[in-house]
C-alpha cells in the first residue's frame, strides 16, 4: 500500500490520452513553422538584400555601397599572409576608380612599406596590349606626372625618372607648340643639364626641318660657351660661321680659354659610363 503523505502520491503518473498527444503535436507543428518563418524571412547570402558572408562567394546583380563620416578609414583590409590585400577584377568596365575632391590630397595613393631596397615598387601597372599609365592634367601650370628622389645624398645610380625601352625608345617627347620644348633640361647646381652616352653610335642627335635646327646652342653671357667639343670635329657640309674664328696660330690667336676644361669633360664621360652601366644592370635585373 502506497503512503499517501510521500511524493510519489502526491504526484500522479501522467497517462497517454488522446487529449495529451493532440497537445504535444500541435507544439511541435508550431515550433517548426517559427523556426520556418525564420529562415524564409533571411535573405541567401548570394542575393541582394543579403549579408557578406566571410570566407564564402557572394554575388549580386545590384551596386552595393559604403558611406562612412569618420576621419579613418571607411573600409580597411588586412592580409596577414601573402595574397594581395584586395583584388578587383572588371570585365567591361573600368577596374577601380578612385577620387578625391580635395586640392591637398591625391585620389590614389600607394605606399610600400619595406625597410630595405628590392624589387617591389609602390604601384606596378602592366598594359600588356595597351598603355601601362596614362596621366592627364588640364591646369596649364601642373605637369601631367611629377617624379621626385627625395634621396639626401647624390648617388650614380638613382633617378626621378628611369626608362627602359629595351627594343624601343627610351624616352620620347613631343610638343607642338612653338616657343614650347619637347625636352628641357635644367641643373639647379651648375651641373649638366643634359647627358648622352652611346656605344658606337650618337650620344645626341639632331634633325633639323623645315627652316629649324638639328642642334642649336646658346651663351647667354660673356663667361659662358655656347658649344664646347673636347676632340675632333668633324663636319659633313658646310660650315657657316657668323663671327671671328680663332685658331691657335700667332695671326688669330685663341681669345682667354673658357671654363670648360678636359678634366670636367673627363667627369661627364665618367658619369654617363656609370649611367650607362646603371641601365644595363636595370636591365639585368628586369
Amino acid at each position: 500500500m502506497t503512503d499517501p503523505t510521500s511524493p510519489a502520491a502526491a504526484t500522479p503518473e501522467p497517462t497517454d490520452t488522446p487529449t495529451r498527444r493532440r497537445v504535444l503535436a500541435t507544439g511541435a507543428a508550431a515550433a517548426a513553422a517559427g523556426v520556418a518563418g525564420v529562415v524564409a524571412a533571411r535573405p541567401a547570402a548570394a542575393a541582394n538584400g543579403g549579408a557578406l558572408v566571410l570566407g564564402a562567394a557572394n554575388a549580386a546583380t545590384a551596386q552595393t555601397s559604403l558611406k562612412a563620416g569618420t576621419s579613418s578609414p571607411g573600409l580597411y583590409v588586412a592580409n596577414s599572409g601573402t595574397g594581395r590585400g584586395i583584388q578587383v577584377v572588371a570585365v567591361a568596365g573600368i577596374g577601380i576608380a578612385t577620387q578625391s575632391s580635395s586640392a591637398s590630397h591625391a585620389g590614389l595613393s600607394a605606399v610600400n612599406g619595406a625597410a630595405a631596397p628590392g624589387a617591389g615598387s609602390a604601384l606596378a601597372a602592366v598594359g600588356n596590349r595597351n598603355y601601362g599609365v596614362v596621366a592627364t592634367t588640364l591646369e596649364a601650370t601642373r605637369s601631367a606626372i611629377l617624379a621626385q628622389h627625395l634621396g639626401t645624398a647624390p648617388a650614380d645610380y638613382a633617378a626621378a625618372v628611369l626608362a627602359d625601352g629595351r627594343r624601343a625608345d627610351g624616352v620620347q617627347a613631343l610638343a607642338d607648340a612653338p616657343d614650347r620644348y619637347a625636352v628641357w633640361g635644367i641643373h639647379e647646381s651648375g651641373g649638366d643639364a643634359v647627358v648622352g652616352s652611346s656605344n658606337g653610335g650618337a650620344a645626341v642627335y639632331g634633325a633639323g626641318a623645315l627652316g629649324g635646327f638639328g642642334v642649336y646652342a646658346e651663351a647667354v653671357d660673356r663667361d659662358s660657351t655656347a658649344l664646347y667639343a673636347s676632340g675632333s670635329v668633324e663636319v659633313d657640309g658646310d660650315l657657316v660661321v657668323r663671327g671671328t674664328i680663332y685658331c691657335r696660330n700667332p695671326l688669330n690667336p685663341n681669345p682667354p680659354a673658357p671654363a670648360i676644361t678636359s678634366a670636367a669633360a673627363r667627369r661627364v664621360s665618367a658619369r654617363a659610363a656609370r649611367r650607362a652601366e646603371r641601365i644595363r644592370a636595370a636591365r639585368a635585373q628586369g
